[in-house]
């Protein structure tokens, strides 16, 4: 009856994994005195990269089912999806912007990392129901 869900949790958890990955990559910088703009570049997008091939391998995955199912995903899959598109596209963004001071990329890339990890599906649904223009932007079959 509920094994829509799955792809929900697998785009949350996805979404927490990588954004915990990304500040442990950061701290470990940090700590090892590696305070280059370039390497933060570089564990930026590398958590672009996982945001995007979760993002494909989930959503082919909710397609498949959906399809088999003859039903729609629902709106909690499809938010936690573009949760999950956003946050690589957020972090694609932060990673292209124009070199700057190390601090405040440092800054930005652990900004997102956080709010990846303290992410909650519930406040987002209502997010999303409240503004569902913000869903206009997410398309699951080019997802």
């Amino acid at each position: 009856m509920y094994d829509h869900m799955r792809f929900d949790l697998e785009a949350c958890a996805a979404i927490y994994r990588i954004g915990d990955q990304l500040r442990e990559a950061l701290r470990s910088l940090v700590q090892a005195r590696r305070t280059d703009s370039a390497t933060v570049v570089n564990a930026i997008r590398d958590a672009t990269k996982e945001c995007r091939r979760e993002t494909g391998r989930i959503s082919a995955a909710a397609r498949v089912h959906a399809a088999r199912r003859g039903t729609g995903l629902g709106l909690s899959t499809l938010v936690a999806l573009a949760d999950l598109q956003f946050a690589g596209l957020s972090l694609d963004a932060v990673a292209n912007e124009e070199p700057g001071e190390f601090t405040g990329l440092l800054a930005n890339a652990e900004d997102i990392a956080s709010s990846m990890r303290q992410r909650d599906q519930a406040a987002s649904v209502a997010l999303h129901m409240k503004h569902p223009v913000l869903l206009r932007n997410f398309d699951i079959a080019t997802a």
